[in-house]
């Protein structure tokens, strides 16, 4: 096992607040719970919900008015939803993998999964490999054809106990991580995390903590370090150092959001025991002292995003919030929603991003920061694909300002 050391322990956030209530709640469909929440490139909303009132909504106006779109869903078992495009979405369910072309219009079977327990999570990146976290026997599944063929590419099968995958990250470097947890009966075992090097096609323990605790979410912070959230706060690894570091909450983690400005929201679903609610460290990730829950009905939180305009989403069970104010700073310019000429991707992304062009003739990019300096200009010939190399770009937020023709698009990126 690597070592593993507390950093610090605190058993009640600071009340640090902001003057005015910090979220305001977004109506959203019948009584199904939240489960995921995604903002493809225009800034359109995707939300997938549980329950007999479930499914996928979709919002082309930043969250005002709300369309029901389940043409070929089994509404009531929605889970988890990714966007592979500004068009291509997929959503996991109890019953296996949806897919859609037209933004919910028509949604295609593409997977069966009946009786395959729990697909809590799916996740797009790389440019083509779709994963899905399920439990078991089949506790990754992978596809990288567009959802076409399915493969299981990771068992977790026990005789004695459950273990099912929670979170999927694509990292750096072309390593994918994903954590796990136990459901229906505990286990001497511990859930862990798991690391594929070869684009999800063979899986491997990369940390097994040898401790009572279930983790839930996973991501990177600025510094290149892995978070891994869950019960009894974050566990934080430093590739340098190879040491496993443990911060201690009195909360159960569920969701991270990690700003390029060096800041990291926290969603902590408090369940039976602990703190619940939304804070935020403003030393990367080292303290959460910063309370923002005015304006949530309930102190829950269970998962992030970010809408077009940089304010901050987050769903708890029963509720969808918007912050009041943007989480990062304005761009100055609206999204295009009338032409499609590029798609981009991973967005957000930290090691590379792909501009892929729908035109049959040359496309012209040209990148800008948020404070308007010129960073880069490229040409995307016809149908083709050009590559972003981290190098290529400060840690910011970066506008794409895009051209064929007469047609014009805007992309915001987040390079974090």
């Amino acid at each position: 096992m690597k070592n593993s050391i507390l950093i610090f322990a605190f058993s009640l956030f600071s009340f640090a607040s902001y003057c005015q209530d910090f979220w305001e709640v977004i109506p959203c469909g019948g009584d199904g719970t939240f489960r995921d929440i995604v903002v493809n490139e225009q800034g359109v909303i995707f939300v997938a919900k549980y329950g007999t009132e479930g499914g996928v909504f979709r919002s082309d106006d930043n969250g005002l008015t709300w369309q029901i779109k389940n043409n070929g869903l089994i509404p009531k078992t929605i889970r988890g939803i990714a966007i592979k495009n500004n068009n291509t979405l997929y959503v996991s369910s109890d019953h296996g993998v949806h897919r859609t072309h037209d933004m919910g219009e028509a949604w295609d079977w593409v997977y069966d999964g009946i009786n395959q327990l729990e697909y809590n999570v799916i996740r797009f990146g790389y440019d083509s490999i779709i994963l899905m976290g399920g439990g078991r026997e089949n506790a990754i599944l992978r596809s990288a054809d567009d959802g076409e063929t399915w493969k299981v590419v990771c068992s977790l099968y026990d005789v004695d106990y459950w273990e099912y995958i929670t979170d999927i990250f694509f990292g750096p470097n072309n390593v994918i991580y994903a954590c796990s947890e136990f459901t229906y009966n505990w286990s001497n075992n511990n859930p862990k995390v798991y690391y594929s090097t070869d684009l999800g096609k063979t899986w491997n323990v990369f940390w097994d903590p040898e401790i009572d605790c279930y983790l839930i979410t996973i991501d990177f912070d600025n510094e290149g370090r892995l978070l891994v959230g869950g019960w009894t706060g974050i566990f934080r690894y430093d590739f340098n150092t190879t040491v496993w570091e443990h911060i201690w909450l009195n909360a159960t983690v569920s969701d991270l959001l990690v700003v390029p400005d060096n800041r990291i929201f926290l969603a902590s679903d408090p369940g039976g025991s602990g703190w619940g609610g939304v804070a935020v460290s403003e030393d990367g990730g080292n303290t959460y002292t910063t309370v923002l829950n005015d304006g949530l009905i309930f102190n829950e939180a269970v998962g992030f995003a970010t809408d077009w305009y940089g304010r901050l989403l987050m769903h708890s069970w029963n509720y969808l919030y918007r912050s009041t104010d943007t989480i990062f700073t304005h761009i100055g310019c609206q999204p295009t929603t009338d032409h499609f000429l590029v798609s981009c991707y991973p967005n957000p992304f930290r090691s590379y991003t792909v501009f892929k062009s729908v035109q049959s003739s040359f496309v012209n990019v040209e990148l800008y920061s948020i404070t308007g300096e010129h960073l880069k200009t490229f040409e995307i010939p016809p149908l083709g694909e050009y590559f972003v190399d981290k190098e290529d770009l400060p840690q910011c937020i970066v506008v794409a300002k895009i051209k064929a023709g007469n047609i014009f698009q805007t992309i915001k990126l987040i390079h974090h």
